[in-house]
């Protein structure tokens, strides 16, 4: 949004969904009877930091700094969807770029409201 470069500490690879995915997903687990009492609700593949990093990148269509502070890949968060799916096979989860294009479009339509101070802090 304000052309600083896009860091990240290391590249990770984790597990990310929609939020209005999820929604519907707990919608299905509620009113259904469960075999199991655990579920990841994750998709299929899981993302590396670094290539959303890239992907946001070019849906802002500005050539901004990728910075990796430390090379190679630090704890990967992602799970296995198997029991979600196997009872649940008519799940569909938006895809990241999609996910990444609808909340880029929001920062972008709710810029006046970003503290742009925040973003330069590294917490």
């Amino acid at each position: 949004m304000f052309d600083l470069p896009i860091t990240l500490r290391q590249n990770r690879r984790f597990s990310y969904i929609d939020v209005a995915d999820l929604s519907d997903i707990l919608e299905l687990l509620i009113e259904n009877k469960l075999k199991y009492k655990s579920y990841n609700i994750v998709p299929d593949h899981y993302v590396e930091l670094k290539n959303l990093a890239i992907l946001v990148r070019q849906i802002s269509g500005k050539d901004i700094d990728i910075k990796v502070a430390q090379e190679g890949y630090g704890l990967d968060y992602y799970g296995s969807n198997k029991r979600l799916m196997q009872e649940f096979p008519e799940i569909k989860f938006t895809p990241i770029e999609q996910s990444i294009q609808n909340l880029y479009r929001y920062y972008e339509q709710n810029k006046a409201v970003l503290n742009y101070n925040q973003l330069l802090e590294d917490k």
